[in-house]
């Protein structure tokens, strides 16, 4: 029997990424779609090759330069301090059992050709989603656009983001013409659909990320059945560079008189981070991030998929934006569109974040109408479901 193949991140290190890809797989197979994962291990080089060629076109932006930054200090840290590179490496294989345990992966495929006769043969359709997955970067690099992908397949895009609210005129011709070759598209930001209809004439469904298909009671199943930490705590799970939000969950730290749990170096080296935690654990595997934030008293973070679990847990959370405004890389649009999705924005376009200039005691008396924003999940959930059942 023919399945569905998906081309989705599921081998990045990073917990958002894993779990909406294992909320793919795992949602398809609940409604009985048959699918398999693309394993990306011999294709890795071709998309690294496309990616660096497009970096080296960015070196005069700014942007892009400060942003990669963070990534090269993480990569040279490893090199020169030995107890970092150990916590990172004891993270990464925590990160590749997980994967070899809860993943359908095909075999491994040597080209994007061989990948291509292998969809003719095996499979009725190509599924792209979710996450960031056509930023520029990305267009060129040519996987998640399917261009692998035969037109005797079926091509369907599922909650798709662009991560960024617009993309250069280069990659936009790109993305025109990958767009009409799928049979259907959907989005997950209001910012993509906009992409998508400025550049097809199409306004495709905003529909919502694969994490939340599952409920809350869902998601618990997964967790472990004993808490990691006993005590009451703050989980800090901050992935851009920002300092200021660091001493922002040192303050909070003092107030509440809870400890800080933090998952530190995941995607940029911050030295000062360590200095506002109390734990920092490397081994927590992704069932374990969605255990630690069920059980934290606080959130602070800057991670789109960190605030979906967050809700979905109703947990006080305070969400920082991880890009300044001008900024060219920013993918704040994607909890901006979500807090809009779920008015959460008091019709401001993202009231909801954390301002960190503000008086800690003014933030932690702010709350959210949790029985309002269940009320919008579910909702945005069935509508979200319906549609994927429609497009497979």
């Amino acid at each position: 029997m023919k399945c569905t193949y998906l081309a989705i991140c599921y081998f990045h290190g990073n917990y958002g990424s894993v779990l909406q890809a294992f909320a793919t797989q795992e949602y398809l197979k609940k409604i009985g779609v048959p699918n398999r994962t693309i394993r990306i291990d011999g294709l890795k080089k071709h998309i690294k090759i496309r990616k660096v060629k497009y970096f080296l076109t960015q070196i005069l932006n700014k942007d892009v330069v400060s942003d990669k930054y963070s990534y090269l200090r993480l990569w040279f840290m490893r090199k020169t301090d030995a107890a970092l590179n150990r916590d990172v490496s004891t993270r990464k294989s925590i990160f590749k059992e997980f994967v070899e345990q809860n993943f359908d992966l095909t075999e491994p495929f040597a080209s994007f050709a061989e990948l291509g006769r292998a969809c003719e043969q095996n499979c009725r359709c190509v599924l792209v989603g979710s996450d960031q997955l056509w930023l520029p970067a990305n267009i060129e690099a040519g996987y998640y656009t399917l261009s692998f992908a035969p037109d005797t397949v079926k091509k369907v895009s599922y909650a798709t983001s662009f991560g960024v609210s617009e993309i250069p005129a280069g990659q936009a011709r790109k993305a025109a013409g990958f767009l009409r070759k799928f049979e259907v598209v959907s989005v997950r930001e209001l910012s993509g659909q906009k992409i998508v209809d400025g550049l097809t004439g199409v306004v495709p469904p905003v529909v919502c990320d694969p994490v939340l298909l599952f409920t809350a009671d869902e998601w618990a199943r997964y967790c472990p059945t004993e808490r990691k930490y006993k005590n009451k705590y703050i989980l800090c799970y901050l992935l851009g560079p920002e300092k200021k939000y660091y001493e922002w969950v040192k303050t909070l730290r003092d107030t509440t008189g809870c400890k800080v749990v933090a998952l530190l170096k995941l995607d940029a080296y911050m030295p000062e981070s360590s200095i506002a935690a109390d734990y920092k654990p490397f081994d927590i595997d992704p069932f374990g991030f969605v255990d630690l934030i069920r059980n934290a008293e606080y959130i602070c973070t800057d991670s789109y998929h960190a605030t979906l679990f967050s809700l979905l847990f109703h947990k006080k959370v305070f969400v920082f934006k991880r890009f300044p405004k001008e900024s060219t890389m920013s993918t704040n649009a994607r909890l901006e569109s979500l807090f809009t999705l779920l008015g959460m924005d008091g019709g401001g376009g993202g009231d909801a974040f954390t301002a960190y200039q503000t008086p800690l005691s003014r933030s932690l008396n702010v709350t959210y109408d949790y029985e309002a924003i269940d009320a919008a999940l579910a909702g945005f959930r069935k509508k979200s479901a319906s549609f994927l059942r429609r497009a497979l």
